[in-house]
């Protein structure tokens, strides 16, 4: 089995601020980052803006407007993935599982890591702490941005959006990867029905999600750094040959930690966990702790 490490949601680059956590009760959203292309997705029919989400009675639209102080509006087009969570918008079809979708180089890079059928994503972004003064939200004075997971997706099937074999079906139809211009190698990842990891079932319907609030096993970044790539890890990611990670001088052990200066680009690492069960443990473990109920 193999571990994505896959950074999505707003960041510096897209979007250009972080996505909230809630200072009252902790709770947590990923920003999905503007399309590159609204006019060209209007076009072909694709219309998801921030003011069609909403989560923990949280509205999208109004989030992206006092966050980024109104230089994205909440009815600016959204490239809405990975769509991993039911509730955040209403207009499905019954038959909808949750999607992710990869395309161009980052595609490229997960299919020469061999990843398919079981392996899991690992969603994580950059967050930080916000606080609603009367009806607008704002980010806490003086609180850092940090890395932190927010979510998982373990694969049942991939599908090539331009070469499908028949697999693509009209209830997908809706996602942002069918909609966008000049990609290559667009494809979308399908999520299992259930968590099964070494033929254990380890969260039933849970294939995907989200995890349930912020804590500190969830945060990547090193408590009160300030370049958030610098990141603490548990000891048994040492020495893993994540991709784009295996130079000696990003990691350091330090007692049953170990500090990792990731890279600052790149979406997808990927961790081959066949000879390591303390990394596949870990999987299970902070799924099972820090799942939506």
């Amino acid at each position: 089995m193999k571990i994505i490490l896959s950074k999505k949601g707003f960041d510096s680059s897209y979007g250009g601020v972080a996505s909230p956590v809630f200072v009252e009760d902790k709770s947590f959203i990923s920003l999905p980052i503007p399309t590159d292309n609204p006019d060209y997705a209007k076009d072909k029919g694709y219309s998801i803006c921030y003011n069609n989400l909403s989560l923990h009675g949280h509205n999208y639209g109004k989030l992206v407007e006092d966050l980024t102080k109104n230089k994205i509006k909440g009815d600016d087009i959204t490239h809405f993935d990975p769509d991993i969570i039911r509730e955040v918008y209403q207009n499905r079809k019954p038959e909808w599982t949750p999607l992710f979708g990869q395309d161009s180089s980052f595609q490229g890079h997960l299919r020469l890591q061999n990843v398919g059928k079981g392996d899991i994503f690992l969603f994580f972004g950059l967050f930080r702490m916000v606080k609603k003064v009367g009806n607008n939200y704002q980010y806490v004075r003086g609180a850092k941005k940090f890395n932190m997971l927010w979510g998982w997706m373990q694969i049942e099937d991939i599908i090539s959006v331009e070469n499908s074999d028949n697999k693509v079906k009209d209830w997908m139809k809706y996602h942002s990867h069918f909609y966008l211009k000049d990609s290559k190698q667009n494809t979308l990842y399908l999520a299992s029905k259930d968590l099964i990891i070494d033929e254990e079932v380890i969260l039933e319907n849970g294939g995907a999600g989200k995890f349930k609030k912020y804590s500190e096993e969830l945060q990547l970044t090193r408590q009160g750094s300030d370049p958030w790539t610098d990141w603490i890890l548990p000891s048994c990611f040492y020495n893993s040959e994540m991709t784009f990670h295996q130079k000696d001088d990003r990691w350091k052990l330090i007692d049953d930690k170990v500090e990792l200066k990731a890279v600052s680009r790149g979406q997808e690492f990927v961790l081959d966990c066949k000879d390591n069960s303390q990394v596949v443990d870990w999987i299970k473990n902070i799924i099972k702790k820090n799942t939506m109920p």
